[in-house]
Parts: C-alpha cells; sequence; structure tokens
C-alpha cells in the first residue's frame, strides 16, 4: 500500500503553481488511474474541503482507511 506517500508533494506542487499563475481555488481538480485512481479516491475522501472534485478510474480503494476520518 502507498497510501501516505508524496502527500506534501501534492499540495507543495499545487501551491508552486497558485504561485505563478492565477489559481481559482474553488476549482482545483484531481484525477487519477490504476494507482493514481488509489490516489485519487485517497486525497477527494481524506481532503475534500481541498478539492472541487475528483475522477478516481480503476483505482484500488481501502474504505476502511475512512473509518478514521
Amino acid at each position: 500500500m502507498y497510501q501516505r506517500y508524496g502527500d506534501n508533494d501534492v499540495y507543495e506542487a499545487v501551491a508552486a503553481v497558485k504561485d505563478v499563475l492565477a489559481i481559482d481555488e474553488d476549482r482545483v481538480y484531481v484525477t487519477g488511474a490504476s494507482m493514481g485512481g488509489a490516489s485519487t479516491f485517497f486525497h477527494a475522501s481524506h481532503y475534500p474541503d481541498f478539492w472541487a472534485a475528483a475522477a478516481s478510474f480503476c483505482g484500488y480503494c481501502d474504505y476502511l482507511s475512512l473509518i478514521h476520518i
């Protein structure tokens, strides 16, 4: 399981883009397939206020991890 790997990297990358470009913070989306789909589901379910929408494709979902939200 790769959960929690790179969590900070995702949000640091978004912050770096915000420093360079005008980003509407109400329209930040995340998507991914396979391992990226699992990460998409994880981030959308653990940080729902950050993402405007999420689309997870073919990603593994560890629904038991949601119990700790």
